[in-house]
């Protein structure tokens, strides 16, 4: 784990005014296409969502250096995301909350990092001989701000001493002062070291890893899950006239509404088919992000097989690891790939497939 705390490193944020989550990954996709490979974009996350109902969504891009090496098989943070939670984990910052951060660290200069909600919008370096007072350096941030949309609110957190601070009286200001501390670095650090929540810039996860580990997915599937479940409610409560077809019959839920006549009964049929024998994958994606992650399984392929509600893994494990997990209920080792099993060392990495089962 490495933080990365530097010069050089330029944020943008690009707000994308009453769309849907559908369309907001779809202006992704196209970012990330044009994106050179030291550019990161994502979607900053939101606290609530509802898929069906349209959002301000707003747009991160990240321009790390060119010259930026990072070791192969470390996860590497930027500064200013483990700040913008730090700051958050004080007094909560909500979706739409301008903040600014400023502090002197261990280097003697300024760090000023500032955006809205968990976005970045500008992180500033500033020498201690710059000539100028920290009170005027955060005053022109704040007004600087502007152009990026701040009208009105902002909060401040910093260990300064901010008597002196003068903004214009049109803006309103909170200052969160914070403990003063001669290394806040090493206050950073072992924050990020004690909240795992925060997601790195850079990582060594596989996309299976990533898959189970992704917060937002899970809730998109979840909220799926839920419309299908209304859906299904709906359609049972109806299951005599939809069967006699007498006439249309409405299903209505709370975000949609399916008429069923005899143009379309077959596929509600076969829709209603597959909801009736299907499980929610959710629980188990997170028993298997959970114990993937405990064991430290690496996933080189995942299948989910609903008809057994299982998930079957295959992976690359030492002898010890594989007679350890044949113990852990709900996980099986279904087989081992190499046939000298028993005549191999027990720190030689074997290949095995896993399954992961549903209680």
């Amino acid at each position: 784990m490495h933080i990365l705390d530097r010069d050089g490193i330029e944020f943008s944020l690009e707000k994308l005014v009453n769309c849907s989550l559908l369309d907001a990954y779809r202006v992704l996709n196209c970012k990330r296409k044009i994106s050179s490979h030291n550019e990161k974009v994502f979607l900053i996350p939101k606290y609530k969502l509802n898929v069906f109902k349209k959002y301000n969504f707003y747009l991160q891009k990240v321009s790390l250096p060119q010259t930026s090496k990072v070791p192969i098989d470390d996860e590497i943070f930027l500064i200013e995301n483990v700040v913008a939670e730090f700051c958050n984990n004080i007094n909560r910052i909500d979706e739409q909350d301008w903040w600014l951060y400023a502090a002197c660290h261990s280097s003697g200069n300024l760090r000023i990092i500032s955006g809205i909600g968990k976005g970045i919008a500008l992180s500033r370096f500033l020498p201690s001989n710059s000539g100028e007072s920290n009170e005027n350096e955060i005053a022109k941030t704040i007004m600087y701000l502007q152009r990026f949309g701040m009208e009105k609110n902002i909060k401040i957190f910093s260990p300064l001493n901010m008597t002196d601070l003068k903004i214009s009286p049109k803006i309103m200001h909170e200052k969160i002062r914070l403990k003063k501390c001669s290394n806040m670095d090493r206050v950073i650090a072992d924050f990020l070291s004690d909240n795992n929540g925060i997601t790195p810039i850079i990582t060594n996860e596989n996309f299976f890893e990533k898959f189970l580990s992704n917060k937002l997915l899970c809730a998109v599937m979840f909220a799926i899950s839920l419309i299908l479940l209304e859906i299904y409610n709906c359609v049972e409560d109806n299951k005599e006239e939809i069967r006699d077809l007498k006439k249309n019959v409405l299903v209505k839920t709370r975000d949609m509404e399916l008429k069923i006549n005899h143009e379309n009964f077959q596929i509600v049929k076969r829709l209603f088919d597959v909801l009736e024998n299907s499980h929610n994958p959710i629980a188990l994606l997170r028993r298997t992000s959970d114990l993937c992650r405990e064991h430290d399984i690496r996933i080189e392929q995942l299948s989910f097989e609903n008809s057994n509600n299982q998930i079957r893994i295959k992976t690359s494990l030492d002898r010890i690891s594989l007679d350890k997990l044949k113990s852990i209920p709900y996980m099986e080792v279904e087989k081992v790939l190499n046939d000298e099993y028993e005549e191999l060392e027990s720190n030689k990495k074997l290949g095995a497939v896993i399954c992961i089962k549903q209680p």
